[in-house]
Order: structure tokens, then C-alpha cells, then sequence
């Protein structure tokens, strides 16, 4: 297989923004948390394994930053299938807030990588670190609140995200760059 000339990024995109759109839908109170199984389905497949894939098709294309950035975030989804299937009802505020607060600055140190690429990503990540601090205040006080504001701003970081994927995926079809 040749990925010379293949850019998996819009895939990874979707993923993100899919899986994202549907968690957030939760926290935001806009579908019911019952709805959980459908994330989890989601998590696993298009944002855990595909992400995780395209940051591996990253690689061999020398895409520092592709590589790392999907491949976490693959990683993230899967680890919160894992958190919420197996470990749920053990979680502590505590533990939540903190697994929270650590996505964080890790997203907040890819926002930095992602200065000198495309804005749309950088915009993607820093709303990202908003969205995940809030959710941990959300978790450490137990003031749903914070849930939910942290819900609407992962529902705007997906739409971004959507878009950022969109414009890559349409500009690859038609050989063009789209804002």
C-alpha cells in the first residue's frame, strides 16, 4: 500500500467530531443519558480504532503531529469505553476530574504544536481544552452546571471538527485547498 499521496487526516476528523457530537449531545442534556450505548458503540470503533489507525497512517507519511494527535485521541475514546463499560460505577469524582484534567493539558500542548498548521485544528484544540477543563470543574464540584456548559462546548469543538475534516476531505476531491 502507497499513502504517499493519501491524506487519512479527514477520516480521523470525522471520527473525532462524530464520536464527540454524540458524548457532548449527552452532556449538554440535548439526548438522554440512556443514549450512552450508542457513544460507547461509536467510541470504540470510529473514534478509538479508526483515530487510532490514522495516526498510524500518520506515521509513515512523517507526520509528527498526526501521528501523535489521532493516536491519542484514539487512545482517549477507547479509554472511556473502558472507564464507563467496566469501571463506572468505581469512578470518583476525583478520578474523573483528574483523568479530565490531564486530557487537558495534553490537548493544550498539541494547541501549541498546532500553531504553526492549519487554524481550523488550533481551534479544534483549544475549545477541546475548554470542553475537558469544564467537564472536570463539572466533575470535581458535582455541580452539573458545568456538565452541561462543557457539553455545549464539545458540541461547538465537533462542529469545528466536523468542518476541519469536511474542508480536507472536499479540497483532496477537487485538488484545491478549502478554508
Amino acid at each position: 500500500m502507497n499513502f504517499k499521496n493519501t491524506n487519512p487526516a479527514p477520516l480521523g476528523l470525522f471520527g473525532f467530531a462524530l464520536t464527540t457530537f454524540l458524548l457532548s449531545a449527552i452532556n449538554a442534556e440535548w439526548i438522554s443519558s440512556s443514549s450512552l450505548g450508542v457513544v460507547l458503540a461509536m467510541a470504540v470503533i470510529f473514534g478509538g480504532i479508526v483515530q487510532l489507525l490514522v495516526g498510524f497512517f500518520e506515521y509513515p507519511k512523517g507526520n509528527t503531529f498526526g501521528f501523535v494527535v489521532f493516536a491519542s485521541y484514539g487512545v482517549f475514546w477507547l479509554s472511556y469505553v473502558l472507564l464507563v463499560h467496566f469501571f463506572g460505577d468505581k469512578l470518583t469524582a476525583g478520578g474523573l476530574g483528574t483523568y479530565l484534567i490531564l486530557w487537558a493539558i495534553l490537548t493544550l500542548v498539541y494547541f501549541i504544536g498546532s500553531l504553526k498548521g492549519s487554524k481550523t485544528v488550533a481551534l479544534v484544540l483549544i475549545l477541546l481544552v475548554v470542553t475537558f477543563v469544564l467537564l472536570a470543574i463539572g466533575a470535581w464540584t458535582n455541580i452539573n452546571g458545568w456538565n452541561v456548559t462543557g457539553g455545549y462546548f464539545g458540541l461547538v469543538t465537533a462542529v469545528i471538527a466536523f468542518y476541519a475534516g469536511a474542508a480536507q476531505f472536499i479540497g483532496s476531491c477537487y485538488k484545491k485547498e478549502v478554508a
